[in-house]
């Protein structure tokens, strides 16, 4: 464990009871951001994929025909 973690334990372990529920409360929305983040990191791959599959796709018919 770092030293970061270490002191962050350290000092959760100082909170009373009914603060902490706050603390998790924060945590949980930080680790939601994240989430958020990566999922909108992959959606705006998974567009580029899609236009570069349809602009190529298009190239294609345009050489067929």
């Amino acid at each position: 464990m770092t030293i970061l973690r270490q002191s962050a334990m350290r000092e959760l372990e100082r909170l009373p009871e009914d603060k902490i529920t706050f603390v998790l409360q924060i945590m949980r929305g930080i680790n939601g951001l994240d989430e958020d983040e990566r999922l909108a990191k992959k959606n705006f791959c998974v567009r580029i994929f899609r236009v570069n599959f349809f602009k190529h796709f298009f190239i294609f018919i345009r050489i067929c025909c």
